[in-house]
């Protein structure tokens, strides 16, 4: 290794794929220099001044190592970066309706950002509440501990929280976040995972600074080898993942700012941990802690292309708004997609001045405390009052802009229920993981969905005393419940063959390469759901309702459950009116309009969520309330 060349590896067999690492050499004494950081950190040492001070390594004392090499378990550092500057080399094990592979950039683990530079901030995991700190601190002040000097980082990816704190804003991981961008580095911003507590809402877990972006995550099955499909337009993405944790927060906000794929998808593994074989250190991961890298992949194109028409990086503040309004609409309420899932063709020609507009502010909780507006506090609308607001859209292109506004809210048309029993669980394969083909195949529920559909519910339940048969609170008996996508390949109207004549869809009965996942939820608990968006348009001949069994007792060898399907669509919300249906916004220049919300004087109290839409020519952003 050496200073221009600082990674240590060993290619065992040859084939010119590292296969054993020794991770990044970025420190060696030479007796004058602090270890990075550590002088003005710790006050260990003076950088640059050429003699050896208090707290500076004798030379050739210490030689520095990053990687992931303290154990042989540690891979979430190296997945999540993976998932923003992964260079697409290798390509072992990738499934056969993959497109072929050409070479370094066409493999299984590439990143949203493979030319961004990426700074490793090692293991937040060795106390980890002060290592957290020092991550934060080190982010906005960057190595030489200046603030505005350019070394700092413009977007931190942050793949962890804690459901054990209120998620108002107020913990002090929050407030530190938030202090630290205001006063100190504005163009730095910080990206939160939400967590993986759902479907239940107010699940996001802290830190959520006001300043921060909260990601939840979407779907993207199949990329990577799951079920059995045959062609890569079978690979179904962007619905909202059901255990993707949701709003409100605390504070009566909205929660989640945007989605971003986080189930399911490739992932590089450390090579230490992977079996020593570079060509297939790859692995399927998931969680919102995927969904994290993932956007701060986006945001780094997005500070790119902004920063080539402006010259300079976007605050915090705008970043959010354009990551915001070029997200796409997946068509779940806002409490769980926010503003949507990430665009980065759409966000990055918004940030370049191609095309598109962005709106500040980027959502409105609307009311007052007391007849004040406070950040840090909920606002409430009471009955009979109307509050309004002012949003600003901004245009930086070099062409005038009609947008089209109209606000909107889903609303539920209907729904059916229906039962089910399952076969004795002699019967049913063992439960081996996640990607585990169906057991069961309840129905084929596309004759139950009405035209216009905008979003499915399937939801499940089954009593608490099937699930913990001897009321000790330790789970018996737990079941997957799964949307399908099915696709009739071979034409012969159906997706299995019973050939033992048993009741159960064993191991080899299912019709190959017709089947994908649009989500599942394997919780431990009693009511599941998925979710399915704009099913009947994005389905290929039918959708599919299927069970694994994947932790049984002998003392419940059948089990009755209950199923629910339930069916949304846009419409408008009548609570809010808008000040235009039109607006031209000037080539690069912006315009504004107001939005008032009513509440009528017998209004049920609870908390309310719609969005405003927001419609340039061929493309409609969601200013979520």
């Amino acid at each position: 290794t050496t200073k221009e060349s600082p990674i240590s590896y060993r290619d065992m067999d040859g084939d010119g794929y590292a296969d054993i690492s020794g991770g990044m050499v970025y420190f060696i004494a030479d007796g004058v220099n602090p270890v990075p950081i550590a002088d003005w950190f710790w006050g260990l040492g003076e950088a640059g001044n050429g003699v050896q001070d208090f707290g500076e390594p004798d030379n050739g004392s210490l030689v520095a190592f990053h990687g992931a090499l303290d154990g042989f378990t540690w891979d979430h550092g190296t997945l999540c970066a993976s998932n923003v500057v992964g260079q697409g080399v290798i390509n072992g094990g990738a499934p056969d309706y993959k497109p072929p592979y050409a070479g370094p950039g066409t493999g299984m683990v590439l990143g949203a950002a493979p030319r961004a530079e990426m700074v490793g901030i090692s293991n937040v995991y060795y106390d980890f509440f002060n290592s957290i700190l020092d991550a934060y601190t080190f982010s906005v002040y960057g190595y030489d501990g200046v603030p505005g000097s350019g070394d700092e980082m413009q977007v931190t990816s942050n793949s962890y929280g804690n459901s054990d704190i209120d998620n108002d804003g107020w913990d002090y991981n929050s407030r530190y976040v938030a202090r630290r961008q205001r006063l100190y580095s504005p163009t730095t911003s910080f990206v939160f995972s939400t967590g993986n507590g759902a479907p239940g809402y107010g699940t996001i877990s802290p830190p959520s600074p006001p300043t921060g972006i909260a990601v939840g995550a979407s779907t993207q099955m199949g990329s990577t080898g799951w079920d059995s499909i045959a062609h890569v337009d079978q690979i179904t993405f962007n619905d909202v993942q059901s255990w993707s944790n949701r709003g409100p927060s605390a504070r009566g906000t909205v929660g989640v700012h945007v989605v971003a794929e986080g189930a399911y998808g490739s992932g590089a593994s450390p090579l230490n941990v992977s079996g020593f074989d570079g060509w297939n250190a790859w692995e399927t991961w998931g969680g919102t802690s995927r969904s994290a890298p993932v956007t701060m992949g986006n945001l780094a194109l997005i500070y790119e292309a902004y920063q080539r028409r402006v010259g300079s990086w976007p605050t915090y503040d705008v970043a959010r708004q354009i990551l915001m309004s070029g997200a796409t609409n997946v068509h779940n309420d806002v409490f769980s997609q926010g503003a949507g899932s990430v665009n980065a063709d759409r966000a990055t020609d918004v940030a370049a001045g191609r095309h598109g507009v962005y709106i500040a502010p980027d959502n409105w909780n609307a009311g007052d405390y007391r007849g004040q507006e406070y950040e840090g506090f909920a606002n409430i609308v009471h009955p009979g009052e109307t509050h309004s607001g002012t949003f600003t859209v901004y245009n930086p292109s070099r062409h005038d802009i009609t947008v089209s506004l109209s606000d909107d809210t889903l609303i539920k048309t209907g729904q059916t229920e229906f039962g089910f029993t399952t076969e004795n669980i002699s019967e049913e394969d063992a439960f081996e993981g996640r990607e585990d083909p169906p057991q069961y195949i309840v129905k084929n529920i596309t004759a139950d969905i009405p035209e216009d559909t905008d979003l499915l519910l399937v939801r499940m339940r089954y009593g608490y005393a099937s699930f913990d048969l001897d009321g000790d609170y330790e789970l018996d008996n737990n079941w997957w419940l799964l949307a399908y996508d099915w696709t009739d390949v071979n034409g012969d109207g159906n997706w299995w063959e019973d050939l033992n004549g048993n009741g159960v869809l064993n191991y080899g009965e299912m019709d190959a390469g017709e089947f994908m996942r649009f989500s599942h939820n394997g919780n431990d608990n009693t009511v599941k759901e998925v979710r399915v968006q704009k099913p009947l348009e994005r389905m290929h001949d039918g959708i599919l309702v299927g069970l694994i069994h994947d932790a049984k007792s002998e003392d419940m060898p059948t089990s009755t459950l209950s199923f629910k399907l339930e069916f949304y669509q846009h419409s408008d919300w009548d609570m809010l009116s808008l000040s235009n249906s039109t607006l031209t916004v000037p080539a690069g220049g912006s315009a504004t309009f107001g939005a008032t919300v009513t509440v009528p004087a017998g209004q049920a109290s609870g908390l309310y969520e719609g969005a405003i839409l927001v419609d340039d020519p061929g493309y409609v952003f969601r200013l979520y309330l």
